[in-house]
């Protein structure tokens, strides 16, 4: 006589010893760009920059929850700053965010800092993918209180991407020899592929 045994039963033994069959685990993986001099982008009265992004290259799939920023505000400027993810688009941020989260510029020190930036939800991103990380402020701008930025200024540290501004959105200039002080985290999932046999009992 030959039995099978249930799927079931047989899905509850593997997960007892040490889960589906077969599993493969990944990292994280974390991006970050040099800290560099202080750069001061606009967002001023005498400049007409009216957002700002950093280039980054995907080292692996995965997902991305929050952005570490590095700026600073120059006097007692108000309103908010919205950082989030967009995708590239012929080298150029594409003007649409995949998500993002906001700061207040307020709450901001008047000299550089780490802020981390939690999104709204964790945006998905494809391995070896160009993105941009986007600043775009709504504050009322003069030649006293603006918002600050902070970055390396010269020679390129970070070979995988570059800084951009916008003047008159959606039109981007490319600054390919200078970068924002950013970083970020890849969260990977793991996956497993559950493959479940049937095994055969002879009486």
């Amino acid at each position: 006589m030959r039995k099978t045994l249930s799927t079931v039963l047989i899905f509850t033994i593997l997960l007892f010893f040490g889960g589906a069959y077969p599993r493969t685990s990944y990292a994280d993986a974390t991006i970050t760009t040099t800290a560099g001099t202080v750069e001061f982008i606009g967002y001023g009265y005498s400049d007409s920059q009216v957002a700002s992004a950093q280039s980054f290259l995907t080292t692996q799939a995965g997902t991305i929850s929050s952005v570490l920023i590095n700026t600073k505000k120059n006097g007692s400027p108000t309103g908010t700053l919205t950082v989030g993810i967009q995708t590239n688009v012929s080298g150029a941020p594409s003007n649409t965010f995949l998500n993002s989260g906001t700061k207040n510029i307020a709450d901001l020190t008047t000299s550089c800092a780490d802020y981390t930036i939690t999104f709204a939800a964790p945006v998905t991103v494809t391995d070896a993918t160009t993105y941009w990380i986007v600043k775009s402020p709504n504050n009322t701008r003069d030649q006293v209180n603006y918002l600050g930025g902070c970055g390396a200024a010269v020679g390129n540290p970070y070979a995988s991407g570059n800084e951009a501004y916008s003047n008159t959105t959606p039109t981007w200039t490319n600054e390919t020899n200078s970068d924002w002080r950013i970083s970020l985290t890849i969260n990977d999932v793991a996956t497993a592929a559950v493959k479940v046999p049937d095994i055969i009992i002879f009486d």
